[in-house]
């Protein structure tokens, strides 16, 4: 029995992301919503944001590639910060939903505050102020004319 206990906590260690709640450490951006800290993968829960290779107008009306603007939004956030990841789903053969905060920061709030994302959900009472001062400062995308990450990946296809 014993050796079956130290054979489990030996898997356990080899393979962490798929019998942990979630992450903590350095994190690396793989697009707007997306963290990979290890080698467990972490949607920003909640959020949508441009995807590399969209095209958006600054306020002077030159076309930016914003999706990977966006990207490097999310570095600022968690660059030289521990970023911990909790996940909100159990699907961990992708990418999972996550809560994920940059020493204590929420990352999905952040995006928003930034103007980097928009919350998935019209009106959601978790984002309403962060969006709000966003567009009100016209932080990131709210500088210039996008059209919404979800319409834009389905035209994109």
């Amino acid at each position: 029995m014993r050796e079956i206990a130290s054979i489990i906590v030996f898997v356990c260690l080899l393979v962490p992301s798929a019998f942990a709640e979630g992450m903590k450490g350095t994190a690396t951006v793989l697009d707007a919503v997306t963290l990979q800290i290890g080698a467990a993968k972490f949607r920003l829960q909640g959020i949508g944001a441009p995807k590399p290779g969209q095209i958006c107008k600054n306020r002077i009306g030159k076309n930016y590639d914003c999706g990977a603007i966006a990207a490097t939004g999310l570095m600022d956030l968690t660059a030289g910060a521990v970023v911990d990841c909790r996940y909100l789903d159990k699907n961990l053969t992708q990418k999972s939903w996550a809560r994920c905060f940059a020493d204590g920061y929420d990352l999905s709030k952040g995006m928003v505050y930034t103007g980097w994302a928009l919350p998935l959900i019209k009106d959601d009472p978790a984002f309403a102020s962060v969006l709000n001062t966003a567009k009100t400062k016209k932080h990131g995308l709210w500088a210039g004319t996008f059209s919404s990450p979800v319409s834009w990946s389905h035209n994109a296809q």
